[in-house]
């Protein structure tokens, strides 16, 4: 019967780890579980939803080894509210878990391990290793451009792709597209797949955003993130995404220079009149005063016109966006000056911060009425 003594602080940290695989709508009660597996010096954690799976392992004093599933939530709360330095787990008649502090001893009935779904291991075909901070810097700045349409699954993923001595994450819902590529130390294997949103949100969370290797595996059909004894295993999308590099516009004709955050403000109090019309709003770039001019349609509650400064390079420019694909990127990006940029009415507009050779954002042009 298992029985072993942990830290409080790891075992908490442990469970929000592998509690980011918890589903929120399970058919299984097993599924709301997490698995503990006491073995050698190890407390090993795991949760899934049968798409994502989640792993780890914390250092622990195991006087007995032994396996039981609990109650996810229910375990994670509860040892939130302890504060003890030292807990001891160990397991009772009847699939049950005895806690036991200096402050508590309570117990949390299970379900047998063997009700938990094997979490299948990867028969790796090609590794890459990518510093973490940069692949969630990467993810952050695409994760929002994912479709939400499940008619469409390819866009509901991110494009995960090598170049070279590049990785690039790419992703959009038709309306708007973001790629952001990552340096590599080496050329790296040639890989292709696209990898679900969801698992990329799960990723940028349960790994620290530091500059230690996350080594990623891939299969045919999965994918593996590793770092430090964290492991998430994940299925990939079948298809292809779509080729988005014809539509990038090639002969830019207007730059703008502006403060994010004064865009920002602006975007978010023309959103207060734009969303009575699908947020569509007409942006006027006057190179002569050396302004971005943004505008709402009159609607049942009013208009605003929102003028900002900008350094203005090239011909006058008007251009009909989504004011809210707008504000979905600039929260995102990180430098004090963004660049706008402009061909036509009729190609994307391009919103990158300033100088920025790593990433763009394009955003496909609405009708000008």
């Amino acid at each position: 019967m298992m029985k072993v003594t942990c830290s409080q602080k790891e075992l908490e940290n442990a469970l929000n780890i592998v509690g980011c695989a918890i589903g929120s709508n399970n058919t299984l009660p097993v599924l709301d579980n997490v698995l503990l597996k006491a073995e050698g010096k190890k407390l090993y954690l795991a949760a899934t939803d049968l798409e994502i799976a989640i792993e780890c392992y914390i250092d622990v004093t195991v006087k007995n080894e032994g396996i039981i599933t609990i109650p996810a939530k229910l375990f994670s709360n509860y040892i939130s509210f302890l504060k003890e330095e030292s807990i001891d787990l160990s397991l009772e008649a009847g699939v049950a878990l005895s806690i036991k502090s200096k402050s508590s001893h309570t117990k949390i009935k299970g379900i047998a391990a063997t009700e938990f779904p094997l979490i299948p291991k990867i028969e790796k075909e090609k590794t890459i290793e990518v510093p973490a901070n940069l692949l969630i810097e990467g993810i952050n700045k695409t994760i929002f451009a994912c479709s939400t349409n499940i008619a469409r699954p390819v866009l509901a993923g991110v494009s995960f792709k090598t170049e070279g001595k590049k990785l690039i994450l790419a992703t959009t819902d038709s309306y708007r597209l973001s790629e952001s590529q990552i340096g590599l130390d080496k050329a790296a294997e040639e890989i292709t797949c696209i990898i679900p949103a969801k698992t990329m949100v799960e990723v940028g969370k349960v790994f620290p955003k530091n500059k230690e290797m996350i080594i990623i595996q891939l299969s045919s059909n999965q994918i593996v993130f590793n770092q430090d004894g964290i492991i998430l295993t994940s299925r990939l999308i079948e298809g292809q995404f779509p080729d988005y590099r014809p539509i990038i516009p090639k002969g830019i004709k207007t730059k703008a220079i502006l403060n994010r955050e004064e865009l920002i403000r602006a975007f978010k109090r023309v959103n207060l009149f734009a969303k009575e019309n699908n947020y569509n709003v007409k942006l006027e770039i006057n190179p002569g005063e050396n302004l971005l001019n943004i505008t709402t349609e009159s609607t049942e509650i009013g208009e605003e016109k929102a003028m900002v400064q900008a350094v203005v390079e090239g011909e006058e420019k008007t251009v009909a966006l989504n004011s809210q694909y707008f504000i979905d990127v600039l929260i995102n990006l990180d430098k004090e000056e963004v660049e706008l940029q402009i061909e036509s009415k009729l190609t994307p507009a391009i919103v990158i911060s300033k100088g920025e050779k790593d990433y763009l954002h394009l955003i496909m042009p609405l009708k000008i009425e």
